[in-house]
């Protein structure tokens, strides 16, 4: 399992950005921060990560791309406007569940995955834990 491409690690991961950006529970969560942490991407970089991190990252990556892949044909398949925000609204919650009981904050998880999509050893580290 070690070897996966970094398209598959990337996509789970930014699927829970975009989903906090959307406004919806990753977004309330991780508030203001996330935000600002948005405008400062560059400085992501520069993120010291643990390896205890690392592993509760790769475990709640898996947990998110896993709910991504659960909730993304019913997002897809809603028959109004409301029920695929609820839908939304769902997975969120489940993302940030999988995120909070890996023992990361939202907003760690999302200060990792921006620093990871540009940091290419980050990137590795979290691949090897996986």
């Amino acid at each position: 399992m070690k070897q996966r491409n970094a398209s598959r690690f990337i996509a789970p991961a930014a699927l829970a950005i975009a989903l906090g950006a959307s406004g919806g529970a990753l977004a309330q969560q991780s508030g203001a921060q996330a935000q600002q942490g948005a405008a400062t991407a560059p400085q992501a970089q520069e993120l010291e990560v643990t390896d205890a991190q690392i592993a509760s990252f790769a475990e709640a990556q898996a947990q998110v791309a896993e709910i991504g892949k659960t909730y993304t044909p019913k997002m897809k398949e809603a028959e109004s406007k409301q029920a695929m925000q609820e839908t939304r609204r769902e997975a969120q919650q489940e993302m940030v569940a999988a995120v909070k009981s890996s023992g990361l904050s939202v907003q760690k998880y999302n200060q990792i995955a921006r620093a990871a999509q540009n940091d290419e050893a980050l990137r590795s580290r979290i691949q090897s834990a996986q």
